[in-house]
């Protein structure tokens, strides 16, 4: 350390003790004097430092800095700072750091300098960690507020309106949206709680403040949402959807409420008018489902008499002649249902009330019932029908009767089309097969209806499914048909989740495809099944299809089938396999000529002589059953064949199965005498009937006579009622719209009267065709249901099916029909002429006969019970009970058309509508004009009747 004279030991102690590192300079910056802080600071031992100058403590950039500062002449004023500056100093190991120089002088030693330095690392470091706090502070205060734009160009492009809602002060904010919401301006909003609640709707304010105070109370609630309405100043109604939060401190108490609000006025009104739409649509569908149930009921009523009594007709003792025309009124009959089920049925689908059941398909059997119905159509025009249903098929669940619909539609659009080229055979081809579904446990079934007829062109095709809708114009006027089967067929497969496809080429044919994806349905353990196993099978057929079909029937029943192309072919076969002693059944097609086949069985039996042969022979026409053919053969028509038929005539040729004994159990039922009332009575098969139409009346016990059953009628649901409590009936046959008491009415009270073990079978008689009347029939207790018209073997099927077993043994023995009928008296020369008060033909046409008695009896039933009506229609119209005369109207209006009154029925209709809508003078006018057309009809049935008896 450098003398300081007298005082040096003083100085040198004070040095010691200052924490500072101190450094004391010579003239030419040559370290004199440091004390311990330094050698600590720099990291050098003792008084190395002493005698060196002071820059090899700093590095070479601060050097130039620290000569300048020394260079200046320091100043000794004790008063005045000291010069000091801010380098990097350098330590022994190296590192730099920074650090602050103090230059002063001191008059106790001349020219020299006392430096001071000061480790200025952690305070360097602090403003250096304060730069980056408030570089990061700037940035994030910059971020906040792009964000707060960003939000607020969202909630503006998204509609919405902050608002903020203070507890304590009550305070509420609004931003700009939010004012625009209430329909407020700056100026008048005081951001006053009040000014809130005085804008919400009176109706909503209640639970609108109540859903705010229990969002307060719940401590679990931290957001929630509710829609209101607001009242502008100007009257204008707004509707605001609100999505909040509760803000809470660390007790839960709830500070402030905050949130958005959505004017959602435009989709308010968008749902009510939705909802306004639905309502109607759904009362406009009501309204179309009711007016199909009218129409259904009002068509099929009359046409219960039609096919009634054609059923009952085709039970009587007939000549060639009549049984033709019954066949023609017949088929008349089922046409004019036909195209009112396909109108009925497209207006169902498009009202969506048309359901699919999902029930066991045997659809080899709709395939064969749908050849039988089709084949009095081909025959008529000399097409040939083959049908053919894949025996690998499995049953399947789906709806039979759509799936019988659409092979219908599409069979009965290919009859309407083809054959019409007398230079070509009309052909038509329906089959079915199966393939792998793409849809896990399904099976894809494929429908195919093909035809050689006239085709159609791309542009035909384009327009074919829609609705009203045929190939052209003119195909209407030459073919008929309503133009709604392929809609039909179209909507049902969509709604069944299948396809329709079509290839057709003008002038060639068409071919349909209706693919479906179908569940498999358990196995019918009761169907019949011909094993051919071991049995051979040379197969001859002149149509190449028909022999691909028959033997993949025959293959699939075990046979071992040998299809050969011509007679030399079937001869060689046959020997060989008589050479090896094989058990063979020739199949032969005579096609539709029995020679044929007589003649090729001759000629084979010359070139095997004694070899045990059996012949089946494919004939043409609709004899379903195997027939004898001789001492060695059986016959069997090819035209949509039945399969079990086929291998039936098969096995029994091959003397398998006794051809008689099988043929026994399908033998038809013939007519049977009918019981007495006692005689069903005594057997508990007594049937009572509820109907209050006569017509109808007449017909069910005419079909019940031909059937051999006994009935008794009531005319309504409460005399039926009384009836049935007297215990003498086995089953009641009822209506369902009766006056009284209706047919469900009926059986609900029939249902709460029994006692256990009692069960009266109840089988409903509806008109009503629309989907559904099923359960509504059910859900009233009934056990089945007809639908009118009601066919005789549909009512034979359902009273064995529901008739308690006799108590005794039934006496009825069948009827035999006489050759032939009696002579009928001509109508024509009997009947009055006037055909304007009743019209003769009407009923003549519904019965299929011009018996004047019959048709006297019908006059006469008409007269009473119209007498009857017209009083109580009187009555009625002097106590001004509209809907009551509606009623009776209605009742009296069927009666009416069934007889050829067609001026009564008309004004019967106009009352009915105007009952209906309670149109009182339109009453007044149809009832001054009802007596006289009454009384018209009296003396024409009158002059009938007299004309009849003379």
């Amino acid at each position: 350390m450098h003398s300081f004279g007298d005082n040096e030991p003083q100085y040198s102690a004070i040095l010691k003790a200052v924490a500072e590192s101190i450094l004391v300079l010579d003239p030419q910056a040559r370290i004199v004097a440091l004390n311990d802080a330094v050698s600590r600071l720099f990291g050098y031992k003792g008084t190395l430092l002493l005698g060196q100058d002071i820059y090899q403590l700093f590095p070479e950039h601060a050097r130039s800095q620290i000569a300048e500062h020394l260079s200046a002449p320091p100043t000794t004023d004790p008063s005045s700072a000291p010069h000091s500056m801010q380098v990097e100093a350098r330590r022994a190991d190296g590192t730099l750091f920074p650090v602050r120089l103090s230059f002063s002088a001191t008059a106790q030693a001349d020219h020299h300098v006392v430096c001071s330095i000061h480790d200025i690392t952690h305070q360097v470091q602090a403003d250096s960690n304060l730069r980056l706090a408030r570089d990061k502070a700037e940035q994030t205060l910059a971020l906040l507020k792009q964000k707060e734009r960003v939000v607020e160009l969202s909630l503006a492009g998204a509609g919405a309106g902050y608002w903020h809602l203070d507890f304590a002060s009550g305070t509420l904010t609004l931003d700009e949206h939010a004012l625009a919401m209430f329909g407020l301006e700056r100026p008048a909003f005081f951001g006053r709680y009040a000014d809130w609640a005085n804008r919400i709707h009176p109706d909503d304010f209640p639970w609108t403040q109540g859903a705010l105070m229990e969002a307060m109370s719940s401590e679990q609630a931290s957001n929630f949402v509710w829609d209101y309405r607001v009242v502008w100043p100007d009257g204008t109604l707004r509707h605001l959807h609100v999505t909040a939060n509760i803000e809470r401190d660390a007790e839960q108490t709830p500070l402030a409420a905050y949130g958005l609000n959505f004017d959602v006025t435009a989709e308010k009104d968008a749902e009510i008018a939705l909802r306004k739409a639905k309502e109607e649509a759904d009362s406009a569908n009501q309204a179309k489902s009711s007016f199909l149930a009218a129409m259904s009921h009002e068509i099929r009523t009359p046409m219960n008499g039609v096919v009634g009594m054609i059923e009952v007709l085709r039970h009587t003792p007939l000549n060639s002649e009549q049984e033709d025309l019954i066949k023609t009124i017949r088929d008349s009959a089922f046409g004019l249902l036909n195209i009112i089920d396909d109108i009925l049925d497209f207006s169902k689908i498009e009202a969506g009330r048309l359901e699919i059941e999902h029930i066991p398909v045997d659809l080899g059997s709709v395939l064969e019932g749908i050849g039988d119905t089709l084949y009095p159509l081909v025959a008529k025009k000399g097409i040939q029908l083959l049908t053919y249903c894949d025996p690998a098929l499995p049953r399947v669940y789906g709806d039979p009767t759509r799936l019988r619909q659409i092979l219908f539609n599409l069979g009965g659009n290919a009859t309407k089309f083809t054959g019409n080229n007398p230079a070509m055979t009309g052909r038509i081809v329906i089959r079915i097969e199966c393939a792998p579904s793409p849809v896990a446990g399904h099976i894809r079934v494929a429908m195919h209806v093909e035809d050689n007829g006239i085709g159609m062109s791309p542009e035909t095709q384009s327009k074919l499914f829609r609705p009203f809708s045929q190939a052209e114009n003119s195909t209407t006027r030459r073919f008929g048909g309503t133009g709604l089967g392929l809609t039909i067929c179209r909507r049902l497969a969509d709604m069944m989740g299948g396809q329709i496809e079509l290839q057709s080429t003008e002038g060639k044919g068409s071919a349909f495809s209706v693919l479906l994806d179908l569940e498999p349905a358990p196995a019918d353990t009761t169907t019949t099944r011909y094993g051919l196993t071991g049995l051979t099978v040379p197969l001859l057929c002149s149509e190449p299809r028909a022999s691909a079909f028959l033997e993949r029937y025959l293959v699939h029943a075990g046979a071992t089938v040998w299809p050969v192309a011509d007679s030399e072919a079937l001869s060689l076969k046959v020997g060989e396999l008589a050479a090896k002693h094989a058990a063979q059944v020739i199949v032969i097609d005579t096609m539709g000529d029995p020679r044929i086949g007589q003649m090729l069985r001759e000629s084979i039996i010359d070139d095997i002589p004694g070899a045990p042969l059996r012949f089946v022979f494919l004939d043409r026409g609709q004899r379903r059953h195997p027939r004898h053919e001789g001492e060695d053969g059986l016959a069997i028509d090819l035209d949509a064949i039945h399969r079990d038929k086929f291998l039936l005539a098969v096995a029994a040729a091959s003397g398998r199965v006794p051809l008689e004994m099988e043929q026994a159990a399908h033998s038809s039922e013939p007519r049977r005498e009918p019981m007495t009332v006692d005689e069903a009575e005594a057997l508990g098969q007594l049937i009572l009937i509820a109907e209050d139409n006569p017509t109808n009346q007449k017909v069910l016990l005419h079909q019940l006579g031909v059937l051999g059953y006994a009935a008794e009628v009531a005319e309504d649901g409460r005399a039926a009622l009384e009836k049935w409590r007297s215990g003498r009936y086995g089953m009641l046959l009822t209506d369902c719209h009766m006056p009284e008491m209706d047919g469900y009415e009926l059986s609900l009270a029939i249902r709460a009267g029994q006692s256990d073990g009692q069960h009266l079978p109840i089988i409903a008689i509806t008109a009503d065709a629309l989907k559904g009347a099923d359960k509504q029939c059910f859900a009233a207790g009934m056990d089945d249901y007809l639908s009118k018209p009601i066919q005789l073997e549909l009512l034979r099927e359902k009273i064995r099916k529901w008739m308690p077993a006799s108590k005794t043994p039934a006496s009825a023995e069948p009827i035999e029909p006489d050759a032939a009928p009696p002579a009928e008296m001509a109508i024509s020369g009997n009947a009055p002429e006037d055909t304007n008060v009743v019209d003769t033909r009407t009923l003549i046409e519904m019965l299929g006969m011009d018996d004047p008695a019959m048709l006297a009896d019908f006059y006469m039933d008409f007269l009473r019970t119209g007498e009857r009506t017209l009083a109580e229609m009187q009555q009625a119209h002097l106590d001004l009970r509209s809907d009551e005369i509606g009623r009776l109207a209605h009742r009296l209006k069927s009666a009416a058309r069934t007889v050829g009154a067609h001026a009564l029925a008309d004004c019967c209709q106009a009352l009915e509508q105007a009952g209906k809508q309670a149109d009182a003078s339109a009453i007044d006018a149809q009832m001054r004009l009802f007596p006289e057309l009454f009384s018209q009809i009296d003396a024409w049935i009158n002059r009938f009747n007299q004309t009849l008896a003379e």
